[in-house]
C-alpha cells in the first residue's frame, strides 16, 4: 500500500514514517522545500515530495496515486517561534488558518480528485478542542462537548468539520485521532516541557509574568523562592482547593500505534478516537519519582491559578482498534535516562520539539 504523510518530517511523522516503512508500506511525505528533516525521511526509505499545504496544485501532486493519507502538517507554534508572537492577533490567526484550515481543505480537495480510491484520509486533530486543560472531575471521552480556546485549537476544530463533511459528501474513508500531549522519550526532561518538569524557577516566572498580581500571587512567588533557598527544585503543584495537579500525556511510540491501527482496523472508518498513554498521573507520584531519578530535590507549593486536573478517556480506541498504549510517565523517565547514558530504546525516532 502507498502511503502519504503530510508533516513527515516532524517528530511524530519521523516516528509514523519510520513504523510505516518498517511495516512493509511504500512511503511518500509531503515536506516544505528546503526541510532540512526531508534527508532523514529519505534515509529511512521514503519518497520526499516538496510544496506547501497552502497550494492545491502542490496537494494534488503529493496524493497521486496514493491508496492512503495522514494529514499530520500543521501550524503550531511554539514558544520560541518569536517571529509568530510579536505579529498582530489578526496575523497570527491568518498564519494557523492559511496552513491549518486552508491546507486541509487542500488536501481534502485534492484527495477526491486525484486519489479516488482512497483506502484512509486520517486527520490528526488534538485534545485542546475540548479543552482538556480545564480541571475536570471526570475523563474526557469522545462525546466531551468541545470548546476550543485559542486559535490553533478553533483551526483543528475547523478541520474535523471539514474532514466529516467530506466524508458525508463524497464517501471518503476518514478516521480522526485526537492527540493528547505528545512527548518524545528524548525531550521529557527538558525545561522546555514546564508542565513536565515543574520546578521553581518554572512557577516563579510564570507567577511573576501575571499582570497586576494580587496578594495570593505576590505570597506565593515568596513562599517558592523561600522553598527553593537559591537553588532550582522541583514543585509538586496544588491547587488553593488542595488537590495536586494531575495530566495526562502520551508517548510519541504509543501514537504512532494508535496511527497505525487508524490505517489497518476496518472498524476506525468513519470514527473519531482520542489518543493518550496508558493513564494519567498525579503529580504527587511522579515529581519523587523524578527527583530520584534526576537526582534534584522537591517540595511541595500551592500555585494559585486554575490548576490542570485531567483525563482523557482511551476506552473508544481500546475496544475498536485495539489500542494498547505502554508508556506511562515513569516509564517514559527511564527510557530518558538510558538515552542519556547512551543506549537505545526501542521504536524511537529522535527530532523536534513537543507539539499538542
Amino acid at each position: 500500500m502507498r502511503v502519504l504523510v503530510t508533516g513527515g518530517t516532524g517528530r511524530i511523522g519521523g516516528n509514523l514514517v519510520n513504523a510505516l516503512i518498517n511495516r512493509g508500506y511504500d512511503v511518500r511525505v509531503f515536506a516544505l522545500p528546503g526541510d532540512k528533516a526531508s534527508e532523514k525521511v529519505e534515509k529511512m526509505g521514503a519518497e520526499v515530495v516538496e510544496g506547501d499545504l497552502r497550494r492545491l496544485d502542490d496537494c494534488i501532486i503529493a496524493v497521486r496515486g496514493m491508496d492512503a493519507i495522514y494529514h499530520l502538517g500543521a501550524y503550531l507554534p511554539t514558544p520560541l517561534d518569536v517571529s509568530f508572537y510579536t505579529r498582530s492577533k489578526a496575523e497570527k490567526t491568518r498564519i494557523l488558518f492559511d496552513v491549518n484550515v486552508n491546507g486541509t481543505f487542500n488536501m481534502l480537495e485534492a484527495t477526491v480528485l486525484e486519489c479516488r480510491n482512497c483506502e484512509r484520509f486520517i486527520f490528526a486533530s488534538t485534545d485542546a478542542t475540548y479543552p482538556s486543560s480545564d480541571p475536570r472531575d471526570f475523563p474526557i471521552d469522545e462525546n466531551t462537548p468541545q470548546r476550543p480556546v485559542g486559535m490553533y485549537a478553533i483551526s483543528k476544530l475547523m478541520g474535523e468539520v471539514m474532514v466529516r463533511g467530506y466524508q458525508r459528501e463524497y464517501g471518503l474513508r476518514t478516521v480522526i485521532f485526537r492527540f493528547s500531549f505528545t512527548i518524545g522519550v528524548d525531550n521529557i526532561l527538558s525545561k522546555k516541557l514546564p508542565m513536565i518538569m515543574s520546578t521553581s524557577d518554572v512557577w516563579i516566572n510564570r507567577l511573576k509574568s501575571i499582570r497586576d498580581p494580587d496578594e495570593n500571587v505576590r505570597r506565593a512567588i515568596r513562599e517558592l523562592e523561600e522553598k527553593a533557598g537559591g537553588e532550582e527544585k522541583l514543585v509538586i503543584p496544588y491547587h488553593p482547593d488542595g488537590w495536586p495537579y494531575k495530566m495526562h500525556i502520551c508517548d510519541v511510540r504509543d501514537l504512532v500505534q494508535g496511527l497505525i491501527l487508524g490505517l489497518e482496523r476496518e472498524a476506525a472508518v468513519g470514527e473519531t478516537f482520542n489518543l493518550a498513554g496508558p493513564s494519567p498521573f498525579s503529580y504527587e507520584e511522579m515529581i519523587p519519582y523524578l527527583s530520584r531519578a534526576i537526582g534534584m530535590p522537591y517540595f511541595k507549593a500551592v500555585i494559585p491559578l486554575p490548576g490542570r486536573r485531567m483525563e482523557i478517556s482511551i476506552s473508544k480506541a481500546r475496544s475498536i482498534l485495539g489500542y494498547r498504549p505502554k508508556y506511562d510517565v515513569f516509564r517514559i523517565i527511564d527510557d530518558a535516562l538510558r538515552i542519556q547514558r547512551g543506549e537505545k530504546v526501542e521504536d524511537f525516532v529522535p527530532r523536534g520539539e513537543p507539539t499538542v
